[in-house]
């Protein structure tokens, strides 16, 4: 038994030992030549053309690997789990039109802003017509994506009638099948879904919830936030507004 107790301590220790030994985000980066970003399925800003990625955060993410002098991996996370994909190393930023909440300071630096972006209702045509304010619509039963901008609404309203969904598409489907009378998603989603021709084409923009400025989000105090900053404000007049006007966006 004290043998067992021993070894488990040896153990910890050397675990400890290890953790110590790591440098700093920019250190580990360079290290390893790669930068891991998280992200998510959101068109318009990382999404899939013939298997690859692409899309205005994607582009920009590799901006700033070429600015680093290093490579980019793109690590598809789950949105409900962003903040343990960062503070367990898995990633090292999260850069997917993150909106900047207060709840996240503690977990997690964010750089200074870049796109704006808020929040809508949406609606089918005929719901639209008949519920067009929040007063109306709180009758409804909304679907939202879990631990986003949209479910933070929901329950800062008081809604109980509501449906949390793991990510916007099904926020949106669920108004197709049925199951939700309404969804609150980025404006910025909406806009590269819906509309015609595109894959939500029957369904409406209704009010407006918020207005959001988008940022990256580091680990705490990452020396990685000082070069993306000064990066950004290097090329926001330049290379960055160039992929604000191809992807229908509007910078901060």
């Amino acid at each position: 038994m004290k043998k067992l107790l021993i070894l488990f301590l040896t153990l910890i220790m050397s675990l400890n030992l290890v953790g110590c030994k790591r440098g700093s985000d920019l250190e580990e980066v360079k290290k390893a030549n790669k930068l891991v970003v998280g992200i998510t399925y959101y068109e318009p800003m990382n999404y899939k053309v013939e298997g690859e990625w692409t899309g205005f955060d994607t582009e920009f993410a590799r901006l700033f690997a070429e600015e680093l002098g290093v490579e980019i991996e793109f690590k598809e996370i789950s949105w409900q789990d962003r903040l343990n994909e960062l503070t367990e190393y898995n990633i090292d930023c999260i850069w997917n039109a993150m909106s900047i909440l207060e709840q996240h300071e503690n977990f997690m630096s964010f750089s200074n802003p870049y796109i704006l972006n808020g929040q809508v209702v949406i609606m089918n045509t005929e719901n639209a017509k008949k519920y067009s304010d929040s007063t109306k619509a709180r009758r409804l039963k909304f679907a939202a994506e879990e631990k986003s901008a949209a479910s933070n609404i929901l329950l800062e309203e008081g809604y109980t009638n509501k449906q949390l969904v793991k990510t916007q598409y099904a926020a949106l489907d669920a108004i197709v099948n049925g199951t939700a009378d309404a969804a609150i998603v980025d404006i910025i989603f909406a806009d590269a879904v819906m509309g015609k021709g595109k894959k939500y084409e029957d369904l409406v923009k209704t009010y407006t919830c918020s207005g959001e400025n988008c940022a990256v989000g580091f680990r705490l105090d990452s020396d990685l936030i000082d070069p993306f900053n000064e990066f950004l404000e290097e090329i926001r007049d330049t290379k960055l507004i160039d992929l604000a006007n191809k992807y229908g966006l509007t910078l901060c």
